[in-house]
């Protein structure tokens, strides 16, 4: 699997081989499958709390 923040979950992003080649008996096709949107933890803090002496956040 794979996030994708375009390709919803669930969904095919990739193969291999590509679509229209020719294939053996026995052959194997890998699918890349969409997790989607990456979960990342936010980096900045929030905004909503004071910093420093200031309650006031100024």
């Amino acid at each position: 699997m794979q996030s994708s923040d375009v390709v919803p979950q669930g969904s095919v992003i990739d193969q291999f081989p590509q679509p229209g080649a020719k294939l053996e008996t026995d052959d194997t096709i890998m699918l890349t499958v969409s997790s989607g949107p990456s979960q990342e933890p936010p980096t900045d803090l929030p905004t909503d709390q004071p910093q420093g002496d200031n309650p006031f956040g100024n």
